[in-house]
């Protein structure tokens, strides 16, 4: 029993560890596309970064898209987690049980 209590702890962390993930890269998304826009603005800007700002919102939609995917990820995880943590409260009610 204390292993398969290990395996949902794992679990735990490993949901941690992608929401924490996925919440950093959109940060890091929102942080570069605000510098672009506010890069875009200036009036010294020409049309050769154009090119430049269209690819950097296409790395932002697609690392907001990865980051969206991790917190799903992590999210699955944690349910799976709880699930296990009550069917192994369940299996140590039944056990105690048995032993009477």
């Amino acid at each position: 029993m204390p292993e398969i209590f290990q395996q949902f702890g794992g679990m735990l962390d490993a949901a941690h560890s992608y929401r924490t993930i996925g919440q950093d890269r959109m940060a890091a998304a929102e942080d570069q596309l605000s510098l672009a826009n506010g890069l875009s603005s200036g009036a010294w800007m020409d049309s050769s970064f154009d090119d430049y700002f269209a690819n950097v919102n296409i790395q932002v939609n697609q690392t907001t898209a990865h980051a969206n995917d991790a917190v799903t990820r992590g999210n699955v995880i944690d349910q799976c987690q709880m699930d296990g943590q009550a069917t192994l409260a369940t299996c140590r009610g039944i056990a105690a049980g048995l032993r009477v």
